[in-house]
């Protein structure tokens, strides 16, 4: 890991309070070694085109090798260490903001510019982000390409570095800059504007980490010391997100051009400030991952559902925990970034029904997370048209099952007098293609008695008519929803497929 301090540049052997300690660099390391990242980059490039040219190109004399790089059929990424251990993190203060350096290696010279201190620590009002996301999606969702210009060049403008245009001056040409930057650290990434295969030597990652604004908020050195690790921990997962950092950019994957920047950094400082806390349990004490979550919790929002993200509950299956959870957001943020398959103008809607439930959730839910996850299209086998299998009603995304529930369930509380004749007729039992859509409480005991259906009639899902009560049957299935999607059409209940 290169931790490399210019604020004493003087001296290659530092001993001093900034610099971490030996203890605390066996911590970052294992977090990295103990628990790696289910899901990367690489292992999604491993059929692609473009990981056949590199393989073809570079073979085993690329700086990060592909010999042994998986385990098992799982395609898990064994060592990140491969890749963190080139990306120099950069210890910098206040006072060299803007300022170019050149970095003595053994064997090598750097030439870097730092960025600006530009980070803004303001608590964002909830509809205040959702309407700023919620337009910018409109942007790219109308194909306004001087909107969308206007939204990356705010972006850049508030990172504010030099970095840019130091490699015009020196390469020539036009570079691709990616950046995350949080409260003390800053990543930026670079790669030439060339299509296709881009050489690993002209890959320039680098984290930034502001030493003298953790000093002036942490003068304990325990608390320090645990910001900064938690800081170097949280910008080497975006390198690590980086899809220009491996060299390889497909035709339709271009993050600034396919995902709107404020949903974009909305979603991965969620997403990596959970990630990060999660890679840190049980290698830092639960005391001092709970010192994290209070500091996290004093952040803009993006941190705090980071935090919300990190605490998600797990209501849809036993097995599933918060791991698998956290995993699943992460690969979902993959799979956008990539852009691979995706038909983008069919994924905006999803984009900001998404932002709304992670804004305003009051508390994450897996299952919740697992259905936005599906509405995200894609084109599968040729047919870009196919509804996905998500849908939403009254603005909140739904299992099929409850889907079904609640919308006979509103309906019945809109027609008080309704008897249970009625209410078949309205939904009759033509709706599934395996079981009556409802049972009568008779009906429902003798099945009980066969024990042949299961919970094909579950307790809870009764509804209440004027005349007694009926089991609403549980089976249903993204398969089996064509015809009641027919019927709340006819009946003039709104449901909005992604």
């Amino acid at each position: 890991m290169q931790i490399i301090n210019l604020i004493e540049n003087d001296s290659p052997f530092l001993y001093n309070y900034e610099y971490p300690t030996m203890e605390l660099t066996k911590k970052l390391y294992r977090v990295f070694l103990e628990k790696p990242l289910n899901m990367d980059l690489m292992s999604l490039w491993r059929n692609s085109t473009c990981m056949n040219d590199y393989k073809r190109i570079h073979g085993h004399m690329a700086g990060i090798t592909l010999d042994n790089i998986y385990e098992d059929e799982e395609y898990r990424f064994t060592d990140s260490l491969r890749i963190i251990n080139q990306i120099p993190i950069y210890l910098i203060n206040k006072k060299m903001a803007g300022m170019p350096f050149q970095v003595d290696f053994i064997g090598s010279k750097e030439s870097i510019h730092t960025p600006h201190d530009k980070f803004i620590n303001d608590i964002i009002i909830k509809e205040d982000l959702f309407d700023n996301i919620s337009t910018e999606i409109d942007s790219y969702l109308d194909g306004n390409k001087e909107e969308i210009q206007m939204f990356k060049d705010q972006a850049y403008d508030e990172l504010n570095i030099c970095y840019l245009q130091s490699k015009n001056k020196h390469l020539g040409g036009y570079y691709r800059i990616s950046f995350c930057r949080d409260e003390y650290s800053v990543y930026v990434g670079a790669r030439p504007d060339e299509p296709g295969f881009v050489s690993l030597d002209k890959i320039s990652p680098k984290i930034f980490i502001w030493i003298d604004k953790l000093k002036d908020n942490y003068r304990d050195l325990d608390d320090y010391r645990l910001i900064l690790s938690y800081s170097i921990i949280h910008s080497l997962i975006h390198a690590l997100l980086d899809t220009q950092l491996y060299g390889f950019k497909p035709d339709n994957t271009d993050v600034l051009n396919c995902l709107p920047r404020q949903f974009h950094d909305f979603l991965e400082e969620m997403i990596v400030t959970a990630y990060s806390l999660l890679l840190m349990e049980n290698i830092w004490t639960e005391e001092e991952i709970n010192k994290l979550t209070n500091y996290l919790r004093s952040k803009p929002i993006q941190y705090q559902k980071g935090v919300d993200l990190y605490y998600c509950k797990s209501n849809y299956n036993f097995k599933y925990n918060r791991e698998f959870v956290i995993d699943s957001c992460m690969n979902l943020l993959i799979d956008l970034k990539l852009g691979e398959y995706i038909c983008w103008r069919r994924c905006y809607e999803a984009m900001r029904d998404m932002t709304e439930y992670c804004i305003f959730a009051s508390i994450f839910d897996h299952e919740k997370l697992e259905l936005y996850k599906l509405a995200f299209s894609k084109n599968n086998a040729g047919q870009p048209d196919k509804p996905t299998f998500s849908c939403s009603y009254n603005g909140i995304i739904y299992s099929p099952r409850d889907l079904v529930f609640f919308v006979i369930y509103d309906w019945v509380s809109s027609h008080q007098s309704i008897t249970r004749s009625q209410l078949k007729s309205v939904f009759p039992s033509s709706l599934n293609e395996n079981y009556d859509v409802f049972a009568e409480v008779w009906e429902k005991e003798k099945l009980q008695m066969t024990n042949y259906y299961g919970k094909v009639y579950d307790p809870e899902n009764i509804i209440s008519c004027s005349d007694g009560y009926l089991y609403l049957c549980s089976s249903w299935s993204h398969l089996n929803m064509e015809k009641f999607f027919q019927k709340t059409q006819e009946l003039g209940i709104k449901i909005k497929r992604y």
